[in-house]
């Protein structure tokens, strides 16, 4: 449009249109950079121990600008004893950063977003659970949140709920998304615990 009506145009709609195609060009970049996070195998040799308590409050930190722009709380409900898992701890962050950034952009403003971590040694495993104050995850939506290029959302790529869920099962986990009975939804994250 800009090239065909350059002439007839005032700079100022120029500028609208010149920001538009900046605008569209990130957002074509953030689609490209998602889907090379996704197609890239994470291998076990890159792997280390994690503590997922001292990741869980690694994501809020980087979040914080993000809770406080969106007039929220968030509570981190963290073990005394570290929480050792198996992985690569950029990409457990991705996960866990992907997660808590969906809910807080789910929660109204006054609302609070409840990180918990733990762990059930009995069956090996460590989990994370994200709860947030928003609408539920609509029945409709349930079954399709994990595939690539979904989303409820007006923004977005639809690759983040994807993506994490691969980079969980590559660190042999489960991701689980419901709508709690009180309101609001529960993401919840399940790894095996790294044995001493």
């Amino acid at each position: 449009m800009l090239l065909d009506d350059l002439p007839n145009l005032a700079c100022a709609e120029r500028l609208d249109m010149v920001r538009d195609i900046l605008v569209q060009a990130d957002r074509a970049r953030e689609v490209v950079r998602h889907l090379l996070d996704f197609s890239r195998a994470c291998k076990p040799s890159a792997w280390e121990t994690v503590d997922l308590a001292v990741l869980a409050g690694r994501a809020n930190t980087l979040l914080r600008n993000q809770v406080k722009i969106a007039q929220l709380t968030t509570a981190l409900i963290l073990p005394e004893e570290p929480v050792a898992i198996a992985g690569n701890p950029n990409q457990l962050e991705q996960v866990v950063v992907n997660i808590l950034l969906n809910a807080i952009q789910a929660s109204p403003p006054g609302g609070t977003v409840i990180v918990t971590v733990g762990a059930d040694h009995e069956r090996g495993q460590a989990w994370l659970t994200v709860d947030d104050q928003g609408p539920g995850i609509p029945e409709t939506a349930q079954q399709r949140l994990f595939e690539p290029f979904f989303t409820t959302k007006s923004e977005g790529t639809g690759l983040g709920l994807s993506v994490s869920f691969a980079i969980v099962r590559e660190h042999h986990g489960e991701i689980t998304a419901t709508t709690r009975a009180e309101g609001g939804s529960r993401f919840t994250i399940t790894l095996p615990l790294k044995l001493s």
